[in-house]
């Protein structure tokens, strides 16, 4: 007679579960997700005035939520970038990621004159001023402006 052998089954463990990954549907160039903006502030438009969600009204259609905004003072004394948390057709809403106070640039006197030398931007360059009064703009250094302000000054001498 044969003899009847029985084999005990190892105990099965469930599998463990494996980490999430990335999904590659998660992975894109940032160029492709979000858009990165440049931003002038205007001379004496206040910092504060850029997180009050209707300053954005005239571009919000343009921005997404992810946006970063490049702020840069028309004077150079700070550059912020912004984080877009909220956008709409009308209204942006925009976070403070950091911000750099900056030496203003240099203004430029070198007579007694009723018109200076100052840096407005990277738009207006440097302009030739009569108090606060912008009488022309758009050189491109200090030096090109003071010699438009000494021909200036010549012909309104003679």
């Amino acid at each position: 007679m044969a003899e009847a052998t029985i084999i005990a089954a190892a105990p099965v463990e469930p599998p463990k579960p494996r980490p999430k990954m990335l999904a590659e549907s998660k992975f894109a160039l940032a160029s492709y997700s979000t858009n990165r903006w440049s931003v002038t502030l205007e001379f004496g438009v206040p910092y504060d005035r850029v997180f009050e969600p209707d300053f954005w009204s005239n571009v919000a259609r343009k921005m997404r939520i992810g946006d970063i905004v490049e702020l840069h003072a028309e004077d150079t004394s700070f550059f912020a970038e912004l984080y877009v948390v909220a956008a709409h057709r009308l209204a942006a809403k925009v976070v403070e990621l950091r911000r750099f106070d900056l030496a203003p640039a240099v203004q430029v006197a070198t007579d007694p004159s009723p018109l200076t030398v100052k840096f407005r931007g990277p738009h207006a360059r440097y302009c030739l001023m009569r108090g606060e009064n912008v009488v022309q703009s758009g050189y491109q250094t200090a030096e090109e402006a003071e010699l438009a302000k000494a021909q200036h000054s010549k012909a309104f001498a003679a």
